[in-house]
């Protein structure tokens, strides 16, 4: 029986980010590649492999593997080096919610991070069911290159089936996603416009009459359908977490452990210029009832957790409570919960019924240790709440993830060491059971749809890593994170760093936040990360290593190990050196590259890459010569009309009419409105001027 829709749920993989050039010359050779020389350099000491991707490789806590072998599933080793957990995401289920209410013929693929090689064989075995559609969901996609890739193989393996683009791809680039090979954008929510996609391709009715929709004409022009309203939220049916049985891989979320995720609520009200969750979107609320019903839906994983995605869960904070009260009047979350936070909404009220609802790990993204950069990025907060807010967590046992972006406009030596020393502190006076379990040190990442993009020093930026002529530009704010993950590493009880190479300790926050073993996974993780950040010492600044410490750390490491045989250990010495000089190679060459073009070993590795994802000898042979993936997926555009179609989402997005229009629905959807009112330094209430409607909201 043919297939009406088949919907795929790709994340990019790590030759995303090799194909893309400027990801190579900036995070790349500057961050992700010198932390992998220095963890190889490391290993090599330890005279063991530490990456987890192995289970003989892991750590032991409480008797017990950590992380756990979860089922049978396993990555392809080339995409992440990384056996993964099983993983369901949001949007897999959400859309299959819709469709399968639809009556619609569907198939869902959510593998996790995978190559084009394995997109290409489910691809290949689509053709026996002719499906009339493929939906790509490009929310974990922000490689340009990788994404036109996926195009081009799905149009040379299906070729009559039409491909609807849809997610979050066209915040990070407007114009690039538009320009993909797509017969049919969808811009912004797709729950009751991707089954209309698909009768409208099957006959039963008009694209045209789809409003939100850029349709792709045969002559390379695009033609826009017009606006679309935004759902109410508590309309929408509760999403089916049972139909994850029916995603590929199926998960059967009762026999197994995994995340399962919720959303209560979308946009976003405050300023901040470096996100962009509210202008893609207008304010929208479920009641807390319906929130509550959600969340407690959602806990269908007896041994997983809930995400709640909601861009800050914890505003307004009356919101907030009452949806906390509502879940404790209800017996609780049976499985522990996650949300999105800010340190002004956390006091020892909102904590205590935090933690009686069952939230147990936030992410609060703090942003920065300055006052001045927090007021140039519009936070909205103030430096002052944080210390309350992490006392508060601690006297309840809640813990958190908080975020730091290095380079923001504005940004100086000063402001930066003040967030260094921030992070350093965040866990002072809390060394046994640490409030702070990981943090996040970035550059800025410029997105299109991202107010700060808007600056003038932003202007013609066409890729969100290459600012280059900003007064603090990537290759500055790269340096001052690996200074950070250096000073941070010094303290035992600071956090440790969410992006460690071979550990990845973002990759295993289920089995790690919620664990009861999650303090002595925390400090094996310090332990492993100040190794690393030792070499990474005498990499960049010609530090000599401290052996007693070295001693001291690979006692500890070790001693969370299985003991593996003398000739295992000089074999995984061995391999250490391999590896480490192959990515000091690659650091020399992704760093040189804007001067020399890429180098001997790039070009090599990227003509094996395209001769595996392509199967097309020739591109892979000027891939070997130039160093440069192939461009693919490419379609003769009517460029003007394009630029104009994208300059208008831009504004529809980012103008001063969206900016009415989402305190509007703010103040409809956030009763009573007097929840939106503006907070000074201190979160003391603040009445707003009335000079710019615009202005009129939460934001600062």
């Amino acid at each position: 029986m043919a297939t009406d829709i088949l919907v795929i749920v790709p994340v990019e993989p790590p030759i995303a980010h090799f194909a893309d050039s400027v990801v190579r010359q900036t995070s790349g050779g500057r961050l992700h590649m010198p932390l992998t020389q220095a963890f190889h350099e490391f290993e090599e000491y330890v005279g063991a492999a530490l990456e987890l991707y192995k289970p003989s490789q892991r750590p032991h806590f409480g008797g017990e593997m950590w992380p756990p072998v979860i089922g049978t599933k396993a990555a392809d080793f080339l995409a992440s080096r990384a056996a993964q957990p099983p993983r369901r995401t949001l949007a897999s289920i959400t859309l299959a919610t819709h469709l399968e209410r639809a009556g619609l013929r569907w198939e869902v693929v959510d593998p996790g991070m995978q190559e084009l090689h394995y997109w290409r064989k489910r691809f290949e075995q689509a053709r026996a069911n002719n499906p009339t559609a493929i939906a790509i969901c490009t929310t974990f996609i922000v490689c340009e290159p990788w994404l036109r890739a996926l195009c081009h193989v799905i149009r040379e393996v299906l070729p009559s089936t039409k491909i609807i683009m849809g997610g979050y791809y066209y915040a990070v680039n407007v114009k690039k996603f538009l320009a993909l090979d797509a017969d049919i954008f969808c811009v912004g929510e797709g729950e009751q416009r991707l089954p209309a996609i698909v009768q409208a391709l099957k006959g039963q009715r008009s694209l045209e009459e789809i409003p939100g929709l850029y349709i792709r004409r045969p002559d390379g022009g695009t033609h826009h359908t017009g606006s679309v309203e935004q759902l109410d939220m508590n309309e929408l049916p509760i999403v089916d977490w049972s139909l994850s049985t029916r995603v590929e891989p199926p998960i059967d979320p009762i026999a197994t452990p995994v995340a399962t995720w919720v959303e209560t609520q979308r946009g976003c009200v405050f300023s901040c210029e470096f996100c962009d969750y509210r202008t893609i979107q207008t304010p929208a609320v479920m009641t807390t009832d319906r929130a509550a019903e959600a969340i407690l839906a959602a806990g269908v994983s007896p041994r997983g957790s809930v995400r709640i995605t909601d861009s800050t869960a914890t505003f307004p904070h009356k919101r907030w409570e009452e949806v906390l009260q509502k879940l404790i009047e209800r017996g609780g979350s049976k499985a522990p919960l996650w949300c999105f936070a800010r340190v002004s909404d956390i006091n020892e009220r909102s904590a205590e019924l935090m933690k009686l609802a069952g939230v147990q790990h936030m992410f609060i993204g703090q942003e920065s240790g300055d006052q001045r950069v927090l007021t140039e990025m519009k936070k909205g907060t103030n430096v002052k709440q944080v210390r309350p807010a992490v006392a508060a967590l601690a006297k309840h046992g809640l813990n958190a993830t908080f975020a730091f972006i290095h380079g923001f406009p504005g940004e100086d030596d000063a402001s930066i060491q003040a967030t260094r020393t921030l992070i350093k502190t965040l866990n002072d006076g809390h060394e046994d059971r640490p409030v702070a379990l990981l943090y996040l040190a970035q550059p800025l990442v410029l997105f299109d749809l991202a107010t700060v993009s808007q600056r003038p020093e932003m202007q013609g930026v066409d890729h969100w890593m290459a600012y280059d002529n900003a007064r603090f530009p990537p290759q500055r704010a790269l340096a001052e994170v690996l200074q950070t993950v250096m000073e941070v590493s010094r303290i035992p009880h600071a956090p440790a760093y969410l992006l460690m190479p071979g550990t990845f300790p973002g990759y295993w926050e289920e089995y790690f936040f919620f664990s009861p073993h999650r303090y002595e996974v925390f400090r094996w993780m310090k332990a492993l990360e100040r190794g690393v950040a030792i070499f990474l010492e005498r990499d960049l600044e010609g530090t000599k290593p401290n052996d007693a410490e070295l001693a001291r750390l690979k006692e500890q490491i070790l001693a969370r190990r299985e003991a593996i045989p003398v000739w295992r250990s000089r074999a995984e010495r061995m391999a250490a050196r391999a590896q480490r000089l192959v990515v000091q190679r690659l650091t020399r060459e992704w760093t040189n590259e804007g001067k020399t073009g890429p180098g001997p070993l790039t070009r090599g590795l990227m003509g094996l890459s395209v001769l595996r994802d392509t199967r097309n000898p020739q591109l892979a042979r000027e891939a070997l010569k130039t160093g440069v993936y192939p461009t693919l997926g490419t379609v003769n555009l009517k460029e003007s009309e394009l630029d104009s179609l994208a300059a208008d989402l831009r504004d529809e997005s980012l103008g001063v009419e969206h900016r009415r229009r989402q305190v509007a629905a703010a103040r409809k959807a956030f009763v009573p409105a007097s929840a939106l009112s503006r907070r000074g330094p201190n979160g003391e209430p603040v009445t707003p001027g009335a000079s710019d409607p615009a202005e009129n909201d939460a934001a600062t």
